[in-house]
């Protein structure tokens, strides 16, 4: 199958590894199963996949191998659409990251379409808020943080925002607080996050007094 592939795709070329043979190579790639397929553009991995598994193989060759910026679009509105039209969180969140995947594969994706780049962060962010639990509100914090870097925008309302809210479903108050506080020092007076910094702070004097309370017991 993946022979019939390499013919249907003229403009990509399939190579095939013998990882005993070329070991030095697979420790590069950190490849652990067999078989892995790691797709590579202008000498920089943009993803990979684990398993005989062809639908997956094509997938990943019409998204990230063959990805223009219409693609991105088109997947990002369909997040969009399953986001404000079904609420399925989900769905949404895998459109994002499929746009978001196009879009790093693109030359020159950071300089040319640094906002795009915010926005399908931020998005991936409030979906993992929204589907919640721990490892989802962590994940919600990671690509905050992807949009706060200094060379992409430290100061995005949306970003400090999803990571104040993922920070107090973690139950991390003081945590949330000074991020509440660091954008408050760059617009001091933005009401919703001041709004968002006495809720961090109501909830930790409370949260503290509750601890408090049950030593005293």
């Amino acid at each position: 199958q993946i022979e019939d592939l390499s013919k249907r795709y003229s403009n990509i070329q399939f190579i095939k590894i013998d990882v005993d043979k070329l070991q030095s190579l697979a420790q590069q790639y950190q490849i652990q199963a067999m078989p892995t397929f790691v797709f590579i553009r202008n000498k920089k991995e943009v993803s990979r996949t684990q398993g005989a598994d062809i639908n997956a193989v094509l997938h990943q060759i019409n998204t990230t191998l063959s990805a223009t910026i219409e693609s991105v679009q088109l997947n990002k509105q369909k997040g969009t659409d399953a986001y404000i039209k079904s609420g399925d969180y989900k769905s949404a969140l895998t459109h994002y990251q499929t746009a978001l995947n196009q879009l790093q594969s693109i030359d020159n994706f950071l300089t040319q379409h640094k906002a795009l780049l915010i926005a399908l962060h931020c998005n991936i962010a409030l979906m993992y808020l929204k589907i919640g639990g721990d490892e989802n509100w962590n994940h919600c914090i990671r690509h905050c943080h992807e949009v706060l870097r200094r060379n992409i925008d430290p100061y995005n309302q949306k970003a400090f925002l999803r990571k104040g809210e993922a920070l107090m479903q973690l139950k991390q108050y003081e945590t949330a607080k000074k991020n509440y506080a660091l954008y408050m020092k760059y617009d001091p007076d933005n009401a919703e996050m001041k709004a968002k910094w006495l809720e961090a702070k109501t909830q930790l004097r409370a949260s503290s007094q509750s601890k408090a309370n049950e030593s005293d017991q």
